[in-house]
């Protein structure tokens, strides 16, 4: 998940490199190891995931990547307990349509 405060950098990760850039080092972000898996996390991210390839599927001239989440790290902060997130605190980025929204409402639906 991406806070609203690290979305700058997010954009720039998300930039059309060579195989060849670090990311990290673009767009001024701390490479940490996993636990579980070979690429590395950013530490200024609230939340990470551990994810195992599972499958790439193209579509047209993009890929849609699945994978297993294996391993999830939250900074104490943003934890409610109980696998709750705090996302009040969070405040997530969402994208809609090629455009940007921090998610500040939240509710839920009758089942």
């Amino acid at each position: 998940m991406v806070s609203s405060e690290l979305g700058n950098q997010m954009q720039k990760t998300a930039e059309n490199s060579t195989r060849h850039v670090n990311e990290f080092e673009e767009a001024q972000l701390t490479p940490i190891p996993s636990d579980l898996v070979k690429p590395m996390r950013v530490k200024e991210a609230p939340i990470q995931m551990e994810c195992r390839l599972e499958k790439i599927i193209p579509l047209g001239t993009d890929h849609l990547v699945i994978g297993q989440m294996i391993r999830y790290h939250i900074q104490d902060q943003y934890y409610l307990g109980n696998y709750k997130v705090n996302l009040e605190k969070l405040s997530a980025l969402g994208r809609y349509a090629g455009n940007y929204s921090v998610s500040t409402e939240f509710f839920t639906l009758p089942k």
